[in-house]
């Protein structure tokens, strides 16, 4: 789905780069005993902002890598006053290069870009390379979780993720979910009806 370009939102950004996390503050992260928790593609940040109100004593860092949504998204943070969500400024690959082995608890993919085409195979959030890059980052027990509402990148990660270092935890759709939170997408796919697939790993 494209992004409408939205001028006030890089503004937003640029006028708040004190809120944006670089590799200076990856480091800093590391220093304290919180529970870590990273969000790729945090979108307009309806799941992180939630997630992170409900659990204060937890450090969330908000990956988003255009800008039309992440001006929206840091908007929401500031707005909600959260001093436990860092927000980075760009993709996966930039944010993955940064953080260190065995520092993050948690891992969450709320609905990526499926990617469809067979050719566009490795730029998909949970092909192998990805995974790989995941579980070098988690902590021991640390949790993958993806949702979706593409049956066939769900498959596509399910296959990925059996042939991966990770242990399957939970798989399906329409199942039981402990986070409660949704994202904006998984709100208005719900609403018209849609399966959410969803699949956990442990490392």
């Amino acid at each position: 789905m494209r992004t409408r370009y939205k001028p006030w939102a890089i503004e937003f950004i640029d006028k708040h780069a004190d809120f944006l996390l670089d590799e200076q503050a990856i480091k800093a992260l590391q220093n304290n005993d919180k529970k870590i928790i990273v969000e790729i593609g945090s979108g307009k940040g309806d799941f992180i902002v939630d997630f992170a109100t409900l659990e204060p004593s937890y450090q969330f860092i908000a990956c988003e890598k255009v800008d039309s949504v992440g001006g929206v998204l840091l908007k929401k943070i500031i707005d909600a006053k959260l001093t436990n969500v860092a927000y980075f400024r760009g993709d996966a690959k930039e944010l993955l290069n940064l953080l260190p082995n065995d520092s993050i608890d948690a891992i969450f993919l709320n609905f990526p870009d499926p990617w469809p085409k067979k050719r566009h195979a490795k730029r998909r959030l949970i092909h192998r390379d990805f995974l790989n890059e995941y579980y070098r980052v988690l902590k021991k027990d640390g949790l993958l979780r993806l949702k979706t509402d593409n049956e066939d990148l769900y498959n596509f990660a399910h296959d990925e993720m059996v042939d991966s270092l990770f242990l399957s935890v939970k798989c399906g759709y329409n199942i039981y979910d402990k986070f409660s939170i949704k994202s904006e997408y998984e709100k208005k796919y719900l609403a018209m009806g849609k399966k959410i697939f969803l699949i956990e790993v442990k490392k």
